[in-house]
Parts: structure tokens; sequence; C-alpha cells
């Protein structure tokens, strides 16, 4: 149906493709798009964040009418929810608020996913502030019951801008609520470590989280590696090292070209031959070359050259250039590692 392929569009974030599939609907003169079919390209667009795309979505989905003239297509929750959070993706929580009051002037109530994304909104910009704001209304004007979702939510706000005290005193209010975090509200307290580069917190955080019986995935062992490298008192190579082993060795979880970067930035801060042989062992064997991005190059370039392989990083500028990954950042770190640039390429250093 003309709706399963819309959903399989909505899915990708593949909004053209989904109005492709909607012109074909109001083509066919034995089918009527439904408010279903809205609602998933509407989706269609939140998933890239595209706000806009999805705000004329809902105009037109607002002026549409069924062929005889009949009933308007009333957007539902599902509709505005979707609607939000485009807005939340794009971290503008303007929109996401002017959303909100949209849906209680039609008289449709919100619930706690409203309140999550609207949340989510104001995290990614790290506006503590609004986000905490958002959930007093949720909870005292609206008598929703925060969730999982929403107290990590707030927690993030306080990461984003590294406020470890704000984030810890949000985890500590939603288990007085008899909520308790799970792996990613921990990973998010150790990302506001991580901001600040305050180490010995992130590592209290981790212990917490194993004590509960919880497991690291990828975002809690980036995190970890973040807060390493962004620490000014403490050799943390080592126990980078062992942190990705560890998520290698759960099976559960993959590295990412984030890890791999993080990992390359953090060895960078104490250059180490035998560090960078190990933690090239675990990139060959865990991400293809095909997964790999100027991210990881820039600074695994610049830390061949500093232990000394400027053969190493002449392999890797080469691998860069071949996969299109040359960029200013990768330039300035084969400059770094004494390779020759000239013209974007690579070359012998002079």
């Amino acid at each position: 149906t003309y709706n399963s392929l819309v959903t399989a569009y909505s899915k990708d974030g593949n909004h053209s493709g989904a109005e492709d599939v909607l012109r074909r609907m109001h083509a066919d003169p034995h089918v009527e798009p439904t408010t279903t079919t809205y609602n998933l390209l509407i989706n269609s667009y939140a998933q890239k964040g595209a706000w806009r795309g999805a705000e004329e979505v809902l105009q037109r989905m607002l002026s549409a009418t069924t062929t005889g003239g009949g009933s308007v297509i009333a957007p539902t929750i599902m509709t505005y929810n979707s609607l939000i959070n485009a807005h939340a993706k794009d971290g503008n929580y303007n929109g996401a608020l002017s959303v909100l009051a949209r849906l209680l002037e039609r008289g449709v109530e919100p619930t706690v996913t409203t309140f999550n994304s609207i949340i989510k909104a104001f995290s990614k910009e790290g506006h503590a502030e609004g986000a905490e704001n958002v959930l007093a209304r949720m909870m005292h004007e609206f008598g929703l019951t925060a969730n999982v979702t929403t107290w990590s939510s707030v927690v993030n706000a306080y990461a984003t801008r590294g406020d470890f005290t704000g984030a810890e005193d949000v985890l500590l209010r939603m288990q007085e609520h008899g909520v308790e975090p799970n792996v990613t509200t921990l990973s998010s307290v150790i990302n506001a470590y991580a901001n600040k580069g305050s180490w010995m917190g992130a590592e209290s955080v981790l212990r917490r989280l194993e004590a509960k019986g919880l497991e690291c995935d990828v975002i809690t062992i980036n995190s970890m590696l973040k807060v390493y490298a962004n620490a000014r008192d403490v050799d943390g190579c080592g126990r980078g090292l062992d942190l990705v082993r560890r998520l290698l060795e759960s099976r559960r979880h993959k590295p990412t070209h984030v890890t791999f970067k993080t990992l390359f930035t953090l060895l960078l801060k104490h250059p180490d031959a035998a560090k960078l042989q190990a933690a090239l062992v675990l990139l060959n064997e865990h991400l293809p070359v095909r997964s790999r991005t100027s991210p990881i190059y820039a600074p695994l370039i610049e830390l061949c050259g500093a232990t000394g392989h400027v053969d190493l990083a002449m392999r890797y500028l080469e691998e860069a250039r071949r996969g299109g990954h040359i960029d200013k950042f990768v330039l300035r770190a084969a400059r770094a590692a004494g390779l020759s640039t000239a013209g974007g390429g690579a070359g012998n250093g002079g």
C-alpha cells in the first residue's frame, strides 16, 4: 500500500521519497491520503531535523479535505509529537514550544513523549534552565509522570555544558521520584564530567554504573575516552585502551568512528609507539576502511608522526586521500607529522 511505502521512507528520513508517494496518491483517483499518511510524512522530515519541511506538511494537512469536500484531515498528538521532534533534533526549542502552544489551542492533550521531545530540544543546546522549566510544567501543570527518558534528557542538558554538579543533582532527584537511572542516564553524567576533563568524577559514575549491574555501551566508553582526553592531571592512555578492549570483549557493542577518533586524540597527548601499535590492531580489526572518516585520520596521522612512524603517517594519509577524506584538519596533521601536502595530496616530507 501507499502508506507502507511512506512508512519505509519515513524510517530512513527520506522525505523526498515520501513526498513522491504522496504525489502519486493525489494522482490516484481511488486513493486518498489519511492522517496517518501526513503523520508519516512529517516524521520523515523529523528524522533529519528538517522542521521547516515538517511545518509545511502540517499546513498542507490542515488545508486538506476529502474528495467530497468533507472534513479536514485533523492532526493528532502523533502529528504534533513528530513535529516537535523535528524541532528538537535541530535544537530549536522555541519552535518546539510553539508547537506545544498550537496543539493546546486545538484541544489536543500532550503526552510524556511530547514533553520529552521539548526537553530534548533544550538539552541539545545545553539550556538546562529551559529543560527544568519544561519538566516542572509537565509534572505540576499537566500532572504527568516523568520517566527515565525525561530525566535523562534533563541530565543531558547539564552535561552538554559540562555542569556535572547539576547533572548529579538531577540524578539524585530522579531516584527520589522512584525512577532508576539506566546506562543512557549515567553515560550522560559521565559526559558532564568529560566536558570538563574531571576524570575522578567520571570514574566514580562508572563504578556506580557497574555496581548497578549495568553494562557499558559504546556511548559510555566514548565519554570515558573523552574525559581522559580532556583531563590535564592524568595519563589516561592505558585506561583508554583498556576500555576499548572491554567494549570489544563484550561483543554486544561495536566501536564507532567516534571511539577511534577520541582514542587517537587521547594517545596523542602522551605519544607512545607501543600504545599506537595496540590501537592500530584494534582499528584494523574492528573498523573497516570504508567506515573511517577525516576526524579519525587527523589525530591518527599526527600520532604516527609523533611516535616516529612517518611511514605509517604516509600510509594513512594516502588511505584518507583515496577515500576522499582530505580536509584542513588532515592536512594540518600531515604537516605536523612531517609530510608534504602540496596540492592537497600525499607526498614525501622534505
